[in-house]
């Protein structure tokens, strides 16, 4: 898959069968203990000092932070499970980042907890907010004998695509919640997803450098924190190509200091321009002056 190197020459790392089979059966997963200890420190510092100002959604300024979006394990997942491999190349990413901010939550009696999401399977391919898969062999096996898919593994398309990164020690049920499986739901919420101790909702725990993955199709949530300590966190969002939610990018400066790779993750949602300048048709590192993809 493309793009086989990021701007540090480095290859992507694939998620396992294991790995895939969760996710597409939970909707979520956690991968423990991703970041080295050098860049947990680095990023977990850069938070801290955001807190101490103003809150943003825009932290392009920090190449530790921008490469949350190149590290192997990301590009791995998200070649597979959101990139769109015709539109990708050595030099371009197959898919967008959407925004990247970090959540400093302190101990409170107040909790976070806002369910949202779900039945992303049955939704609107107008947004990302739709989880969509491809059955493997056995299925075709079993009910489409005449039809040859013989090796064909299966696919899985996350859509709008959330990955939580922790920089400190997450106790079960005080980090995001989900309701596993409700991406794939194909009735009304129950009257107990509004229940915050109610059994249906499920969490983790993990050390810090761990990684959440979730499709924004889940019904999911913020919860309580209880910990002496803030949860430090950086959520990043990832999208199609062809598709937009959030309103956020880097500021022009930080995008003409980008590598080619790197700018390539905000490019432009549509394809013709009718703009003669570009030939008609974008590439990915092509801008229109008035698109609002600057941050202000």
């Amino acid at each position: 898959m493309k793009p086989a190197k990021n701007s540090r020459g480095e290859a992507p790392e694939y998620l396992t069968h294991s790995q895939k089979y969760r996710l597409d059966l939970k909707g979520w997963l956690t991968i423990p203990n991703v970041l080295e200890d050098d860049l947990v420190k680095e990023i977990k510092e850069y938070c801290e000092d955001v807190k101490a100002g103003e809150f943003k959604r825009n932290m392009f300024d920090s190449d530790a932070i921008l490469y949350l979006s190149e590290h192997p394990v990301i590009m791995g997942i998200l070649n597979e499970l959101v990139s769109a491999q015709n539109c990708a190349s050595d030099d371009a990413y197959g898919y967008r980042l959407e925004n990247s901010f970090c959540i400093y939550r302190e101990k409170t009696n107040t909790s976070s907890f806002k369910p949202h999401g779900g039945s992303g399977y049955y939704a609107a391919d107008n947004r990302g907010h739709r989880y969509s898969c491809t059955p493997a062999e056995e299925f075709y096996h079993n009910f489409c004998q005449e039809a040859d898919f013989s090796g064909f593994q299966g696919r899985l398309n996350t859509g709008l695509t959330r990955i939580v990164f922790e920089f400190n020690p997450v106790a079960y049920g005080t980090g995001t919640r989900f309701i596993s499986g409700s991406h794939k739901a194909a009735l009304n919420k129950s009257d107990e997803v509004a229940d915050h101790d109610s059994d249906i909702w499920d969490s983790y725990e993990c050390d810090p450098g761990s990684l959440i993955l979730f499709t924004e199709a889940i019904t999911h949530s913020g919860s309580q924190w209880k910990s002496d300590f803030p949860r430090i966190a950086v959520f990043n969002c990832y999208n199609t190509i062809d598709k937009k939610f959030h309103l956020s990018g880097p500021t022009e400066e930080q995008y003409e200091r980008m590598t080619t790779l790197q700018k390539s993750l905000f490019r432009e949602v549509w394809n013709h321009s009718f703009q003669g300048d570009f030939g008609g048709y974008l590439g990915p590192n092509d801008r229109i002056s008035d698109s609002g993809h600057f941050a202000v």
